[in-house]
């Protein structure tokens, strides 16, 4: 059972000096060098390739493949990722992963091996220069402990990490006129960036952003971490739909660890995409701005209450008027939207069915009619995804529109995102 006491736990001196130590000296040596020698092309290119070849290990592989399931990855792309993430210096797929997982199960309590309500740069870097909440017994991760790439890497990830990027910059900086530069530039500060970028996660993304999925945790989502993060700022969404591939699940959401999982599916080297259905992500923003407004009413203090009546008073006839019939409309979106969300279910569940019995069909001739069928099936269910987001679009505007009417003192809503 893990002690809930941070202070406790005993104090571990390497991490401080690996996690603090280290990038007080990287940094400022970084920044002498950029403004006394100032950065080549080649230094350049290969920083932001090991920055995106080790940030997307963690992204897309220690965290939507390993931790959450998200979906499958052949064996070249598991050892790539059990590589190039063990080069970004977070340790091993096993031990990163039973603390995500850990974090999922118990988020904001002192079971969370980074709890946010204890503070930014707890959530940021002090919970790794402690001992582990939960240890080191990795009991939740045992499907993970039975791959043997992934247990291979465990028990030699510092050695990976170390000849690994030894590996990929130290031959190009003796290529080079400038070896210091790509060495600090390209090894030691990606290193740090990459380190610190990941951990914005656990911190800002459960401080700053927005709720639009769900209130029940910190979570946040935050647009402009995803460019820090390869996709992972939106953290709310994540945190709702774990094991969902995605983290921005509109199209223009930046997201590079969804393409990348989405391209190496194309190229059959990952399957089993886990996606979360269209109307389960309408109802669940539906049901959050929906409890958001009912939340606002009833957290109203009697002096709030009484400056209502005094202005429904002030204009009784025209107002009550008003309010019933914006009532009326208010309700009678709400039925449009449960509505067309069942219907999109219903069509999404007929489209699923109807694609197993495609490839269930054995002859030719009637796997093209059934295929044929599947097409026309499509396009109905695109309508009724289109029909289904129109209707949670109409409700926000009619609550907004009540809102505004009324001037109903200190409403907000969670900040609005059709899927």
């Amino acid at each position: 059972m893990p002690d809930s006491a941070v202070a406790k736990r005993p104090i571990i001196w390497l991490n401080v000096a690996y996690i603090v130590l280290v990038p007080l000296i990287v940094v400022p040596a970084s920044i002498w060098y950029l403004a006394t020698h100032g950065i080549t092309w080649l230094e350049f290119v290969v920083a932001s390739a090991m920055w995106w070849a080790t940030g997307l290990s963690i992204t897309a592989g220690y965290h939507r493949l390993f931790s959450h399931k998200g979906y499958k990855g052949s064996p070249g792309v598991r050892f790539f990722y059990a590589v190039f993430g063990a080069m970004a210096g977070q340790n091993s797929v096993i031990a990163w992963a039973s603390d995500h997982r850990y974090h999922h199960q118990h988020t904001d309590t002192d079971q969370d091996p980074y709890n946010a309500k204890e503070g930014f740069w707890y959530s940021h870097i002090g919970w790794i220069l402690r001992g582990s909440v939960w240890g080191e017994t990795y009991d939740n991760v045992d499907d993970l402990r039975r791959d043997p790439i992934l247990a291979w890497q465990h028990k030699y990830w510092l050695a990976i990490a170390v000849v690994g990027n030894v590996l990929c910059i130290l031959p190009l900086a003796l290529m080079t006129s400038r070896p210091l530069g790509m060495i600090l530039l390209a090894g030691f500060l990606r290193v740090t960036v990459v380190q610190h970028f990941t951990f914005f996660i656990n911190s800002f993304a459960h401080i700053w952003g927005s709720q639009p999925w769900s209130p029940k945790t910190t979570s946040r989502d935050n647009w402009f971490l995803s460019f820090l993060t390869f996709g992972e700022g939106f953290h709310n969404f994540h945190h709702t739909f774990e094991a969902d591939y995605r983290n921005g699940v509109r199209w223009f959401h930046w997201d590079p660890s969804k393409w990348l999982i989405w391209s190496l599916s194309r190229l059959r080297l990952a399957s089993g995409l886990r996606r979360t259905p269209d109307w389960i992500l309408l109802r669940a923003l539906h049901e959050n701005r929906r409890a958001g407004l009912v939340e606002r009413f009833q957290g109203w203090s009697e002096e709030k209450r009484a400056e209502w009546r005094r202005r429904q008073d002030t204009f009784a006839a025209n107002k009550g008027e008003l309010q019933a019939a914006l009532q009326r409309e208010l309700d009678a979106a709400e039925e449009r939207v449960q509505q067309r969300i069942g219907e999109l279910k219903a069509r999404s569940q007929e489209w699923a069915r109807m694609k197993r019995r495609t490839w269930d069909e054995g002859s030719r001739e009637l796997r093209e009619a059934a295929e044929l069928e599947m097409r026309e099936l499509e396009f109905a269910l695109v309508e009724a995804r289109r029909a289904a987001r129109t209707a949670v679009r109409r409700w926000d505007r009619l609550a907004r529109e009540y809102v505004d009417q009324f001037g109903l003192p200190d409403l907000s809503l969670p900040s609005p995102t059709t899927p």
